[in-house]
């Protein structure tokens, strides 16, 4: 058995699966002063509430929010970054692109780590890996000084082109390692081997900044798991939908960035997979935030030019593009206009029909109004949410201002809130170039289920797939990867030097590396499946795409595939034009054979009925709408719109003119061009 663990910032949710036995889920709000303190709860409420043995677990899977909200929120670690002499504002400088390019008044991202803790290191490697100057031990000695004057918690080392020739960044890290025990050090040559000076700064200094606080949360949950004598081996969620251990997660906490949207988006691809479904737009709707990412043919969509708030970071992640659209989310009116988010009001004090002493009104307090929550039923009935509350935040801040009724300012809030959804679909949808029309929206989080109806009429997406376990669905996907690591190099070759032995050594290098990182896990080679690819450009363009690369490295069948990847990206091709291999990828992903999803048990023949009715307000009328608890629901049972499907931790809108099929596996699949009509309230 293994539990799947993912720290949200409203929820710490929690999913147990078992072979040939369905998933148990639940859910504890998370602490975030403190995140392992709602993880070690979770674990002793499994041996207390569920009568689990600390024994019967094989594994522990982690996902975490910390390394993110440590940058967002800018309280990292006090960190120093050395760079080689005359690069020191590199950081600054950033790049010549622009958020808004007619802006004349733009202000930068400031850097992470300020002028001042930036440390100039005299040394020089050129661009042939060639030594220009060598590391002056004497001018280190007093840099060491200066550093310890300092007491810095971390320090990032990013020295000119280190990815070709690293010796001077690992010497820099011995030497503040052996002076500083116990320091954090992140050295460019490790963290991201790839050319990009910018980029390549500021992922190392984003490792750097949240060492600390990531090493801290893996000490006190391996403490705590052992204190409550769990023996299970506790692995974590990277960015790139794999999972890693946490001797690698201690290293290189970066690629956790996107550890709880990556575990959303696999489990997205596979229940989608199991539905025959191949192109999706999965939309992770929690407390704070919502993450939508595009898939086509069943892949996951990586990138290495993501970044987190304006701060570039070069590590593969899954594609997610993060707005601030929640059930959190805070309602207010500006100036006479109603605005919905990006402020959150997180866990603490929450909406304010929490009853923790939030005022302002929120899209879940909204929900609470309209009748699309039952406040007796929150989170299984766990949670008792305090309706009054919600409409009285409602009537003071929304309804009074605008001269509306109380119903109506929720239904407002709603229609914002799903306005600024769409927007976000579009960002990587139309803005791309794809018709979202094509494409299956599957909304997950506790709160993805109400709005995917009201998105989809506005954007003309003709089926929705509502998944089983929505509101936990990223620790669901932690349990349907599995180990991923990833090794890179950057050596730039022209296609005149392009031959298949200097492929296989760079291949194979990158290969060795990967594969002693499977076999530290005990997975022998024969038992992973390694993946190669190339980053290829023209001569002359700044950016590249990758090409699938293998063995027998056929360099003009490599060449002939950048060209028709260059066409279906761009439009055009110019095959007569000389190309360049820029940086050399290597992934090996362990198996995945932690969970199956099980197909629904029940008679397909004995349709349930509605377990009981409840007015909603929908289109400016109250309506009395028919419930339906999901876990009684049958294989190829029909709901016609509007109807309301309640779990324990999430609940789903059917909304009118809409039907719903309950599939095999307990997922609703949702037509959006037709429905039935229900008795007015």
């Amino acid at each position: 058995m293994h539990i799947a663990i993912d720290t949200g910032g409203t929820f710490t949710d929690f999913v147990v699966s078992g072979k040939g036995e369905d998933l148990l889920t639940f859910k504890v709000p998370s602490t975030p002063d403190a995140p392992a303190s709602a993880v070690l709860t979770g674990l002793q409420r499994l041996r207390d509430e569920y009568g689990f043995s600390a024994t019967s677990f094989d594994g522990i899977l982690f996902g975490t929010t910390i390394a993110t909200n440590a940058v967002i929120e800018r309280k990292g670690a006090r960190t120093a970054l050395l760079t080689t002499r005359g690069t020191r504002d590199v950081l600054e400088i950033q790049r010549l692109w622009r958020p808004r390019l007619f802006d004349l008044y733009i202000q930068k991202i400031p850097p992470l780590v300020p002028r001042r803790w930036r440390y100039e290191v005299d040394e020089r490697v050129g661009a042939r890996a060639e030594i220009v100057e060598a590391l002056d031990h004497s001018s280190t000695s007093d840099l060491l000084e200066r550093l310890e004057a300092e007491n810095f918690d971390a320090v990032a080392v990013c020295l000119l082109f280190a990815f070709l020739h690293p010796d001077h960044e690992k010497t820099l890290e011995r030497l503040l390692e052996k002076r500083f025990p116990g320091i954090a050090v992140s050295i460019s040559s490790e963290v991201s081997p790839q050319f990009r000076e910018y980029e390549r700064s500021s992922t190392t200094v984003v490792n750097a900044y949240v060492m600390p606080a990531i090493r801290g949360l893996i000490d006190q949950l391996e403490n705590g798991i052992a204190r409550q004598a769990f023996r299970a081996s506790l692995q974590v969620m990277q960015s790139n939908g794999g999972l890693m251990s946490t001797v690698e997660t201690r290293r290189f906490p970066v690629r956790t960035l996107l550890s709880g949207p990556a575990g959303g988006v696999v489990g997205a691809v596979e229940i989608a997979r199991s539905s025959g479904l191949a192109n999706l737009i999965a939309m992770d709707m929690g407390g704070t935030s919502l993450d939508i990412s595009l898939c086509q043919d069943s892949q996951l969509v990586l990138t290495s030019e993501g970044g987190i708030a304006g701060i570039p970071v070069q590590v593969p992640q899954v594609d997610v593009h993060t707005i601030g659209a929640g059930g959190g989310s805070i309602a207010e009116v500006v100036r006479g206009a109603l605005k919905v988010g990006p402020d959150s009001a997180g866990a603490e004090p929450g909406p304010a029909c929490y009853g923790r002493g939030g005022q302002r009104p929120t899209s879940t307090d909204a929900a609470v109004v309209l009748g699309l929550i039952d406040p007796d039923y929150f989170a299984g009935g766990d949670i008792q949410l305090a309706a009054g509350l919600a409409v009285t935040a409602m009537e003071r801040h929304i309804a009074v201002p605008l001269g509306l009724s109380v119903v109506e300012a929720a239904a407002a809030v709603v229609r914002v809130q799903v306005a600024n959804m769409v927007n976000g679909i579009r960002a990587v949808s139309v803005e791309r170039g794809l018709d979202a029309r094509g494409f299956t929206l599957i909304p997950f989080g506790g709160a993805g289920g109400l709005y995917a109806g009201l998105v989809a009429a506005e954007m003309g997406i003709g089926q929705i797939l509502l998944p089983a376990h929505a509101s936990v669905l990223s620790a669901v996907g932690m349990l349907l990867t599995g180990l991923k690591y990833a090794s890179s190099r950057t050596l730039l070759t022209v296609e005149s030097d392009a031959r298949p032995d200097l492929f296989k050594t760079v291949f194979d290098e990158l290969t060795a590396k990967v594969h002693g990182l499977m076999r530290d896990e005990g997975l022998a080679p024969e038992g992973v499946l390694l993946t190669m690819r190339c980053d290829v450009r023209y001569r002359g363009q700044a950016y590249e795409i990758p090409v699938e690369c293998g063995p027998p490295f056929d360099t003009s069948r490599i060449i002939q595939d950048f060209h028709h990847q260059h066409r279906l990206t761009y439009g055009h091709s110019d095959p007569a034009e000389s190309i360049e291999f820029v940086t050399f990828h290597v992934v090996a992903i362990g198996p995945d054979s932690r969970f199956s999803l099980l197909p629904l048990k029940g008679n397909p023949a004995l349709p349930n009925d509605p377990d009981r009715h409840r007015s909603i307000f929908l289109d400016g009328r109250h309506l009395k709408v028919p419930v339906y608890a999901r876990h009684r629901l049958v294989s190829g049972q029909r709901l016609d719109g509007p109807a309301v499907v309640e779990e324990k931790t999430a609940t789903a809108m059917i909304y009118p003119r809409h039907f719903a099929t309950c599939d095999a596996f307990g997922n609703l699949l949702v037509t959006t061009l037709d429905g039935g009509d229900c008795e007015e309230d």
